[in-house]
């Protein structure tokens, strides 16, 4: 059998080439991946600076595996606050509510903080705010919620947008507010119907989401968004109601969204 003789300096030449193309495609496809960063432990509210209500709850985005994290809630340089704790359970990122047992303190400030002995510090602030001089009681309005649209990707999804498929409801252009309190920090809760079917708005919502630039995402709007949400069917049944600081909630108003295509 006659030996395959030397490859010629055009075929060493192709070959180098290719090497070099398949190289620069697969760094390309690289920097276009898409790069998101995991859920993380972030304070959702109070976020003003001056006067929340003595009666506020205390909201925090955590990731689903650290809900038992031991969360405190205490005046600067002062006692620990005694707070029960309520969890909007998510598959990576949940809702954790403190709610203070007794009235805090007036014009003063207080931190949100973990606790770990075995870390170094062991004490880790989240987050700090500052009461005003009363208690807030009076429900918020959801006068109306504007435009309520389906979002769906039809075209290429992935790669370095980070894009999916969908579906996600935004809500936008909605008209809600806390009467005296025109700084109020208003979230979305949202209710889905319970295995029978049934749009209970007196359990916990299965969502209390924060709007960000005027509009609520009801779902996961990208490869990088860990605000999850299951729907169910082909039809979305939703009650929705916006809620203050301190836990006051206005009358629901419910929607149902087709999911099968995008809103136009």
């Amino acid at each position: 059998m006659k030996r395959p003789g030397p490859l010629s300096t055009f075929a060493l030449f192709t070959l180098a080439a290719s090497a070099a193309f398949q190289g620069a495609s697969d760094q390309e496809n690289v920097a276009h991946a898409c790069s998101c960063m995991g859920p993380h432990l972030r304070f959702l509210s109070p976020m003003r600076d001056e006067a929340a209500a003595l009666n506020t709850h205390i909201r925090l985005d955590v990731p689903t595996h650290q809900v038992t994290t031991p969360f405190v809630v205490r005046a600067h340089h002062g006692a620990t606050v005694g707070t029960r704790s309520e969890v909007i359970a998510g598959p990576e990122l949940s809702t954790v509510e403190l709610v203070p047992l007794t009235a805090l303190a007036a014009e003063t400030r207080y931190e949100v903080a973990t606790i770990d002995p075995a870390k170094h510090p062991s004490t880790t602030v989240i987050g700090t705010f500052k009461t005003g001089a009363g208690s807030d009681t009076t429900p918020p309005r959801l006068d109306s919620l504007g435009q309520v649209r389906n979002h769906l990707n039809v075209g290429h999804v992935g790669g370095g947008s980070c894009s999916i498929l969908g579906p996600w409801i935004t809500v936008s252009g909605y008209v809600a507010q806390d009467p005296g309190r025109p700084e109020a920090e208003l979230a979305f809760a949202i209710w889905k119907p319970d295995p029978q079917g049934r749009l209970d708005t007196k359990r916990a919502p299965d969502a209390l989401i924060f709007p960000f630039r005027g509009q609520a995402s009801i779902g996961q709007t990208s490869l990088c968004d860990p605000h999850a949400f299951a729907f169910q069917g082909a039809t979305a049944d939703l009650a929705i109601a916006v809620v203050d600081e301190a836990g006051n909630r206005s009358a629901t108003k419910r929607v149902r969204v087709d999911l099968t295509r995008p809103s136009p």
